[in-house]
């Protein structure tokens, strides 16, 4: 490797070594390992106060038991009348992942016919290498509330990260 000198008056001289990830060495945690994405242009619709499945889904297989997976959302949705909010959640495959009734990632909330944005994020630990389904589920605070509304795309996106 060159001898590098620097000069106050001249700058630097020689030759600059080579930078490559190649040679770090136990950095594993934290990797990206695989990304997928799943879109969705078809509106769910409910007046549920359950949480229902929308369209919007991926799946992933993690390629180990300590592998995390980031999870991120966004999309939009309506309402049929003033003050009406719509919650949004995310499930593996059964398991709500937010946990309970009200524990939301977001909230859409607007007055008649107001189109709201949503986004949100979750690190989830599912310890399986079996094949993943994360999905998004929306219930209503009270009338109809659509998520993903009419001309609008909404997007899911995993990430494994290596743990």
């Amino acid at each position: 490797m060159a001898i590098i000198k620097l000069n106050a008056t001249q700058g630097l001289t020689g030759t600059l070594p080579a930078v490559s990830g190649a040679n770090l060495t136990n950095i594993d945690a934290g990797k990206v390992l695989q990304v997928v994405q799943g879109k969705s242009t078809t509106a769910t619709v409910t007046s549920s106060s359950s949480f229902v499945a929308t369209n919007l889904s991926a799946s992933i297989t993690p390629s180990a038991t300590s592998s995390k997976i980031l999870i991120l959302a966004q999309g939009c949705g309506d309402n049929d009348a003033d003050a009406r909010q719509c919650y949004v959640t995310f499930y593996r495959d059964s398991t709500n992942l937010i946990g309970g009734a009200e524990n939301t990632f977001a909230s859409i909330y607007g007055a008649d016919r107001t189109i709201g944005s949503m986004a949100g994020n979750f690190l989830d630990s599912p310890s399986s290498t079996s094949s993943l389904t994360y999905k998004v589920y929306m219930k209503s605070a009270g009338g109809t509330t659509e998520f993903i509304s009419q001309n609008a795309e909404a997007h899911i996106q995993l990430m494994e990260i290596a743990g």
